[in-house]
């Protein structure tokens, strides 16, 4: 399996993951513990490893002294 086809389906499971912790997001810990148990139990490890590999941004200034 080719790395474009991987990270777009692991877009794909991570988008509607999004979407399924919006919607989990009224319901208590263990269900939400139990829906991310079950999407684990879902992935690939290809899946996994390319949550693994997804871009990680910060922001740069957030600890620069602001000088007036």
């Amino acid at each position: 399996m080719n790395m474009k086809k991987i990270f777009k389906r692991t877009s794909l499971l991570l988008a509607t993951a999004l979407i399924g912790v919006t919607v989990q997001a009224q319901k208590s810990p263990q269900d939400m513990d139990r829906f991310i148990d079950a999407l684990m139990r879902r992935m690939t490890v290809e899946e996994k490893i390319g949550q693994l590999n997804l871009p990680y941004t910060t922001n740069r200034y957030k600890h620069q002294k602001c000088e007036n």
